[in-house]
């Protein structure tokens, strides 16, 4: 929940430093529902960008650390299967990228109701 209203929050800093970019593009023709899609967009691809990221190192480092953990504490280190790896890892990303399109919804409606005149004139 709170991953949300941060991503929120810095969704609508972002929206709102590009508002004149987004006025120039609907006073060129694009619809609301054009500007509505490129930000959800925008957020979908920096949300699993960084999620595949995140993901790909964390599996790096459990991978790196593990045999020294087994060391250290003279017990096995459990790791589940590849299968319930794979599982977990793909809905870490599928998390990732519905919390960062849902918290980017709120920005992409502001920026789809923009007034052509409003935005352009500041």
């Amino acid at each position: 929940l709170l991953a949300v209203f941060i991503i929120a929050l810095l969704f609508s800093v972002t929206v709102n430093e590009r508002k004149t970019e987004l006025g120039v593009l609907r006073a060129i023709g694009a619809s609301r529902g054009k500007l509505l899609r490129l930000v959800l967009a925008e957020a979908f691809l920096i949300s699993f960008y960084g999620a595949t990221t995140g993901a790909a190192l964390g599996a790096l480092i459990v991978a790196l650390v593990s045999p020294a953990v087994t060391a250290a504490l003279k017990l096995p280190f459990l790791l589940p299967s590849f299968g319930s790896l794979a599982v977990l890892l793909l809905g870490a990303v599928a998390a990732s990228v519905l919390t960062g399109v849902f918290g980017a919804t709120f920005s992409a409606r502001q920026a789809a109701k923009t007034d052509i005149y409003e935005t352009l004139r500041s």
